[in-house]
C-alpha cells in the first residue's frame, strides 16, 4: 500500500497534501516512509496534539542532523532546530491567573541501574565543535548565544538558572560539584584575549547604585555557611601571575560592607593573607636578592587637566573607625596592629618602615610640610578626656633586651645631609605645652652627649677654673653654654 494511501486509511478525516506529512503514527516502520529520493517531504507538520514526536522504545538516537547540510547566511534562518524564528518568534501567551510556567525545551531524566566499574558521565546535553580546516579570523565561535530583549515590567529576568539540590544527608561526592564548570585548555600557542569568563553589563540606563557585575550568594531556606566565596587557585605546576586585577576608572575598588562578629579567636575578618590558625608559608631559597611584598599599591599620580586648584589629598591607605554608641570601658581601638615573632638569626627587623624619596634633579618645593610619620589626636572643644592620653607610646620589654637598645633613635645616615633639628617640641598657635620633656623614673644617666672636643661638647675649665668643660646650647638664637664637673662633689 503506498504511504500516503496508509495515512489516509488511518487518519481519513486529515487532509494530506503530495509534499505535507500532517501527522506521523508509530503503525509506520521505517522502510514505509520513503525520506530520501524522489518523494522528499518539504516539511512535517504536527498540529494540535498532547505530545508531537513520541520515542517509545529504545533507540541510539532520536533525530539526526548529520547527514542535512545548513548553509549560514546573514539572516540566519538555516536552522536545525526552531522554537519560533527571528521574522516570526512563537507567541506566549500569558493569563492573568495563577501560577503559570513555559518550559518549550525540556529534559528531564532519571538516573538507575548500577555503579560503573569506571569514571562514567551522564551529559543531558552535550555540543561539540571542530574549527580545523581554514584559518577564518572573522569567525566567531558560539556554543550558546542566547538573546531577551525586555521592553516591559516584570518580577526576575534570568539568561540562565542552574540549580543543584542534595536531597538527603549522606552523600559523598568523590570527585567535586559545582554549578557550573568552565573548562579551556591550551594545548598550542594562542595569542590575543584569552578568557575564562566574560561578564560585560553596560548601557545608559543601569542602575549605579544597585547593579552588580558578579554576585556570589548565600541566599537559602536554611542557615548554610560557605568556606569561601571566591577562590583564586593556582594548581600543581601551573601558576596566576596576577589573582585580581582592576583595570579602568573605577572609584571603589572592594568594598566590604558585610557584618564582622568579633570572637575570642580572631577568626572573623575582612580581609587575611593566611590565619592565625595556618600561616601563609613563605619559602625563601638559597639564593642571592629575594623579596616578598604580598600586598603592594604602586601609584602614579598625573594631572587629568593640569594640578589641583584647592588641597587634595592622595591616601594610599585610609582607615577610619567610629565608637559612638555604647561605652565600653573594656574595648581597645586598634586602627593598625601588627605582630613579628623572630625565633631564628635575620640581619634586620622593622615593625613598620616608611620612606619618602625626592628624586627630582632640581629643586621641589613642598608648600606646606612633609614627614615619613604624622600622628594627630584631636580633643576637639567640648569633650573633656581622662585617662593616660600619649601621642606616641613606644613599649620596649623583655628580659633579652641588650644593654645596646635604644628606644628613640633620630637618624641622618645615608649620603651628605644636614639636618637641621633633631627632635624639635613645638607649641603652635593657643594651645599650651606644660613641659617639654619629663623624666619620670630613675635612671643611671640623664643624656648622653659627644665626648670633650666633639661639638657641641668644649673640654677646658671656664675663667673660675671650677668646671672640666661645657655643652654648647641656644638660647634663642644666641650661643649659650652648660657646664658640666668631673663629678658630683665638685
Amino acid at each position: 500500500m503506498a504511504f500516503l494511501d496508509k495515512v489516509k486509511k488511518v487518519i481519513p478525516w486529515i487532509s494530506i497534501q503530495e509534499d505535507r506529512v500532517v501527522d506521523m503514527l508509530d503503525e509506520f516502520r521505517k522502510e514505509d516512509i520513503p525520506w530520501t529520493g524522489a518523494n522528499t517531504f518539504s516539511e512535517i507538520r504536527i498540529g494540535a496534539c498532547t505530545t508531537g514526536i513520541d520515542f517509545i522504545s529504545t533507540l541510539a538516537t532520536g533525530i539526526n542532523f548529520c547527514n542535512a547540510t545548513l548553509l549560514p547566511d546573514a539572516g540566519r534562518t538555516n536552522i536545525a532546530i526552531a522554537v519560533g524564528s527571528r521574522a516570526s518568534p512563537l507567541t506566549v501567551t500569558m493569563l492573568n491567573a495563577d501560577s503559570q510556567n513555559f518550559n518549550p525545551v525540556q529534559i528531564c531524566a532519571a538516573i538507575e541501574g548500577a555503579n560503573p566499574t569506571s569514571t562514567s558521565s551522564v551529559s543531558l546535553i552535550r555540543m561539540s565543535s571542530t574549527h580545523s580546516d581554514v584559518a577564518m579570523s572573522n569567525l566567531r565561535l558560539r556554543h550558546i548565544n542566547s538573546y531577551m530583549y525586555i521592553e516591559k515590567d516584570l518580577q526576575d529576568a534570568y539568561i540562565y538558572t542552574g540549580s543543584m539540590d542534595f536531597y538527603t544527608n549522606a552523600i559523598a561526592v568523590g570527585g567535586e560539584a559545582a554549578v557550573m564548570n568552565l573548562n579551556m585548555e591550551c594545548k598550542s600557542a594562542v595569542t590575543g584575549k584569552v578568557r575564562g569568563l566574560i561578564i560585560n553589563v553596560y548601557g545608559n540606563g543601569l542602575p549605579s547604585a544597585t547593579s552588580i557585575g558578579f554576585e556570589m550568594r548565600v541566599d537559602g531556606s536554611t542557615a548554610a555557611t560557605l568556606g569561601e566565596g571566591i577562590r583564586v587557585w593556582s594548581v600543581g605546576g601551573n601558576s596566576i601571575a596576577t589573582g585580581i586585577k582592576f583595570m579602568g576608572t573605577i572609584p571603589c575598588g572592594i568594598n566590604y560592607a558585610a557584618v564582622l562578629t568579633p570572637n575570642a579567636g580572631r577568626t572573623n575578618y575582612a580581609f587575611a593573607i593566611g590565619n592565625r590558625a595556618a600561616e601563609l608559608t613563605v619559602n625563601l631559597g638559597n639564593v642571592a636578592s629575594q623579596d616578598i611584598e604580598p600586598f603592594q599599591m604602586n601609584i602614579n599620580l598625573t594631572a587629568r587637566a593640569g594640578a589641583p586648584t584647592s588641597t587634595s589629598t592622595a591616601r594610599l591607605l585610609r582607615i577610619r573607625s567610629t565608637h559612638d554608641t555604647v561605652d565600653m570601658p573594656n574595648l581597645r581601638i586598634m586602627n593598625i596592629n601588627t605582630y613579628m615573632d623572630v625565633r631564628k638569626n635575620i640581619e634586620a627587623a622593622y615593625g613598620q618602615m616608611n620612606g619618602v624619596d625626592f628624586e627630582k634633579s632640581g629643586t621641589i618645593i613642598v608648600t606646606t610640610e612633609a614627614a615619613v610619620g604624622v600622628f594627630n589626636m584631636d580633643c576637639v572643644a567640648g569633650t573633656t578626656v581622662t585617662g593616660n592620653v600619649r601621642g606616641i607610646i613606644i613599649n620596649m620589654h623583655g628580659g633579652g633586651l641588650p644593654s645596646t637598645s635604644i628606644g628613640l633613635e633620630v637618624r641622618s645616615d645615608g649620603g651628605a645631609a644636614t639636618l637641621a633639628e633633631g627632635i624639635r617640641i613645638w607649641k603652635v598657635g593657643s594651645c599650651t605645652l606644660t613641659t617639654g620633656i619629663v623624666f619620670n623614673s630613675a635612671m643611671t644617666n640623664l643624656y648622653r652627649v659627644p665626648s670633650a672636643g666633639t661639638a657641641p661638647t668644649i673640654s677646658g675649665a671656664d675663667a673660675s677654673g671650677d668646671v672640666e668643660g661645657s655643652i654648647k646650647i641656644l638660647v634663642g638664637s644666641t650661643p649659650k653654654y652648660l657646664h658640666y664637673w668631673p663629678n658630683a662633689a665638685t
